[in-house]
């Protein structure tokens, strides 16, 4: 799998879900929205451009502040390793990112 450090702007899409593991490790995951924009010259102003997805994962401290700080429709800036990954089951297949 592709791995590089990437900056996102966008929009928490999802209710953020918090879990904690055997070993007491905190995590949260949710959907993060970020649609570019874009300056529409026959219109003469900005327009929504293509959004693009992302799963966000969130481990210990930063997981703990999540909890008290984040909630689904919050603009938030997310800085962290960007992974992308090719999966298939027995009814589809796509790309996790």
């Amino acid at each position: 799998p592709m791995s590089q450090i990437l900056t996102v702007v966008g929009q928490i899409a999802t209710v953020p879900r918090f879990h904690r593991s055997a070993n007491g490790t905190e995590f949260c995951s949710f959907r993060l929205a970020s649609t570019d924009r874009r300056f529409d010259r026959e219109e003469n102003k900005w327009v929504d451009a293509d959004t693009n997805w992302y799963t966000i994962h969130l481990f210990r401290r930063l997981a703990a502040h999540a909890r008290e700080s984040f909630a689904k429709g919050e603009r938030v800036m997310v800085k962290g390793r960007l992974r992308i990954r090719q999966w298939e089951n027995e009814e589809k297949s796509g790309t996790s990112v």
